[in-house]
């Protein structure tokens, strides 16, 4: 991975989805690239890590993602707001994002100290689309564990991350696999 933070296509490795362990996705800011799916069940996956400033960088994500054929576009713990420019340059339903919260609930940063100033009983991951509006895409999986007033904001993060990891391995499995329908804002998911 470059410092800069630009796509280094030496990255590519040939990964099969279906048999990831959840521990193999990493808990660092990554943006994958999902190729068209091979007979074998593998894809492309490409990392890079992002960097502040969005519009010079999301112009030179572009310009780097339009090099290669793909099918979908992961943002896990990306952590960066799109900008309507990049979102809208990908066809609708190919940009994916795991959010760290069971949303609606706490959308954008720092889900988990919102979690925890609320007091909440369950905390969770979203798989979803993304559109323009932050975090309210089309939702494709999602899951919860329980958490009472022992956790601290930091062990509810801790405790949040195997949900995130399984969540996301289950939404990629079930889209790659042609079992998710966008109907409106819906997902159909089979």
């Amino acid at each position: 991975m470059s410092k800069s933070g630009l796509l280094n296509p030496e990255k590519f490795d040939s990964v099969d989805i279906r048999n990831v362990d959840v521990d193999d996705i990493r808990p660092s800011a990554l943006l994958g690239i999902l190729s068209s799916l091979r007979p074998n069940g593998t894809c492309s996956v490409l990392i890079c890590e992002p960097i502040a400033v969005m519009q010079p960088y999301e112009a030179k994500m572009i310009e780097a993602i339009d090099k290669f054929e793909f099918d979908y576009v992961v943002l896990a713990k990306y952590m960066r707001i799109l900008t309507p420019d990049f979102v809208n340059h990908f066809a609708p339903g190919s940009l994916i994002n795991i959010h760290h919260s069971f949303l609606p609930a706490f959308i954008g940063a720092k889900p988990y100290q919102q979690a925890f100033n609320r007091g909440v009983k369950i905390i969770g991951a979203t798989a979803h689309f993304v559109t323009n509006d932050l975090d309210e895409g089309p939702i494709i999986a999602q899951d919860v564990i329980k958490v009472n007033h022992n956790y601290s904001a930091e062990s509810m993060a801790k405790a949040g991350r195997d949900v995130e990891r399984q969540v996301l391995i289950r939404a990629l499995s079930r889209v790659v696999d042609g079992k998710v329908f966008v109907h409106g804002n819906k997902t159909v998911v089979f």
